[in-house]
């Protein structure tokens, strides 16, 4: 009881700190707390607050009365909200403010915002430029869970695959580090079960293939690099869109790239030190 008069408390000062300082036809952030032990969203959350003119951030697990009475006495022209569930909740009875969808992953037919998706054209030309030698990529995602935007990107020298469910999708993985050679690089989806993503990266040892994760905490498995958003660059990207009219949908055009030096060295490759985060 007296952890909800203090949550209604703060959310009256936060309103009335904020009514006395911003106009009407501004922008609002609304977080899930737990998000914010992600010192990356953290990053988010304070390049928002700096860089956004009359920005508001609200700080809530769920929608109730009060957050709605807020969002209600400000008359914000956009709100950006980082949880699925967060989202959902406010386009069930919100349908007069713009909604904008960041800090997961998302398609441009669900959720307008900017999608932690990567960027396909991007991504993989960053990657032909980092690991030398590679002459193929392909790229290994389950239908319903996928990183990467491929939008209408086309490269002869990648192939997209997608499995039906997790094991079609380890199958086709299994099947492409049979066939393929030494100048061939494996995109691994980051959903893979560990036990799974052991034994994969075993016999990509045994092969000598170069995986690739777009997961950092598989780093260690045994993947040759991963790569993750740059926190600067999309905290700069997420401002400037939620500030602008024409764009609706984004997903992450900056990422940086840890590189496991134990593979490096067995595989005997390398990639261009000066795009590897130390």
């Amino acid at each position: 009881m007296l952890k909800e008069i203090c949550k209604k408390i703060s959310i009256l000062l936060l309103l009335t700190s904020f009514c006395s300082q911003a106009k009407d036809g501004r922008y609002v952030l609304i977080y899930n707390p737990d998000h914010i032990k992600n010192s990356s969203f953290s990053n988010i959350v304070s390049s928002f607050e700096s860089n956004v003119q009359g920005a508001l951030v609200i700080e809530t697990k769920s929608i109730d009365q009060s957050i709605l009475n807020l969002i209600s006495s400000v008359n914000p022209e956009k709100i950006l909200v980082s949880s699925r569930s967060l989202i959902d909740e406010l386009k069930s009875i919100n349908n007069k403010t713009q909604l904008f969808a960041t800090g997961f992953y998302f398609n441009s037919d669900k959720y307008n915002g900017v999608s932690l998706k990567f960027e396909g054209k991007f991504l993989i030309e960053k990657l032909f430029k980092s690991i030398r030698g590679i002459k193929k990529i392909y790229v290994v995602e389950q239908n319903d869970f996928n990183v990467i935007n491929k939008s209408n990107y086309l490269n002869d020298r990648v192939e997209w695959k997608s499995g039906s469910d997790m094991v079609e999708t380890i199958r086709i993985i299994y099947n492409i580090i049979d066939s393929a050679n030494q100048n061939d690089a494996i995109i691994i989806p980051a959903n893979l079960p560990s036990n799974m993503l052991y034994e994969i990266t075993k016999a990509a040892w045994k092969n000598r293939i170069v995986l690739i994760s777009t997961s950092i905490n598989q780093l260690e498995s045994g993947v040759l690099i991963a790569i993750y958003p740059n926190v600067n660059s999309l905290s700069e990207q997420i401002t400037k869109f939620i500030q602008q009219d024409k764009i609706k949908y984004e997903s992450v055009e900056n990422f940086d790239i840890a590189l496991n030096k134990r593979v490096s060295q067995h595989l005997d490759i390398q990639v261009d030190a000066t795009l590897v985060l130390e």
